[in-house]
C-alpha cells in the first residue's frame, strides 16, 4: 500500500491536479477517466516520477510497480500480415470479431484491447499446434467463447479444436477467409 499522501509525493510539495492524472492515465490508456476506474494502482503509476525521489519508493509493496515501469515494450501496438484482398479481410475481422479497421486518418478509431495476459510464444518450426503452411496464429481473449462459437457454426465458420486446460481456460480454433488460424480463447476465471 502507498504510504504517503499525494503532497508527500510531489516533489514540488504541492498536490497534482487530478485532471492532470487522469489526462496521464488516458494517454497511457490505463483508464478512460473516470474516477470509478481509477484504482490505487493506476493512480501510483501515474505518481512514479514523484515516488522516485522519495523513501516510499523503497516500499516492498512498490516493487511490482518499479518492474513494471522498467519494462520496454508495454503491449501488441499491432499485428501486420499479408493478404490477398486486405479490404474484404479486415471487413470480415470487424464484422466477426470486432476488430476494428486500421485507422486512416485522425477520426476513426483504432481496436482498443481490455487489459490482460498476451502470451508472446516462439513456437518449434516443426510444431503441429498451427498448420505447418502458416508462420503465425492469432490468439485472442474473449468474454464468452460459447456465444462467439455459436456465431461463427450459425454464419458457416468451422469450428474445431475445442479443449479445455485446467489452470488457463477455455479453448477454441478458427480460421479467417485466407486460411489463417485463428484461437479464441476463454481465460479461467479466478
Amino acid at each position: 500500500m502507498v504510504c504517503c499522501s499525494i503532497r508527500q509525493c510531489s516533489p514540488s510539495g504541492s498536490v497534482p491536479e487530478i485532471e492532470h492524472v487522469l489526462s496521464r492515465l488516458k494517454i497511457g490508456g490505463v483508464c478512460d477517466g473516470s474516477l470509478q476506474e481509477l484504482t490505487l494502482r493506476a493512480l501510483a503509476f501515474a505518481l512514479l516520477p514523484y515516488l522516485q525521489e522519495y523513501r516510499v519508493w523503497n516500499d516492498p509493496d512498490l516493487v511490482h510497480l518499479r518492474r513494471f515501469q522498467m519494462r520496454n515494450v508495454v503491449g501488441i501496438g499491432g499485428v501486420f500480415f499479408r493478404s490477398k484482398n486486405p479490404e474484404a479481410l479486415a471487413e470480415w475481422y470487424e464484422t466477426h470479431l470486432g476488430i476494428n479497421r486500421a485507422p486512416k486518418d485522425m477520426e476513426a478509431e483504432p481496436w482498443t484491447c481490455d487489459g490482460g495476459v498476451t502470451v508472446f510464444a516462439p513456437f518449434s518450426e516443426s510444431t503441429d499446434y498451427f498448420p505447418d503452411d502458416r508462420q503465425f496464429m492469432l490468439n485472442f481473449r474473449v468474454r464468452d467463447l460459447d456465444s462467439l462459437l455459436a456465431h461463427f457454426r450459425s454464419v458457416g465458420v468451422d469450428v474445431s479444436r475445442e479443449e479445455e486446460m485446467e489452470g488457463l481456460g477455455r479453448f477454441a480454433r478458427i480460421h479467417d477467409p485466407e486460411g489463417n488460424p485463428i484461437e479464441l480463447w476463454q481465460p479461467e476465471q479466478t
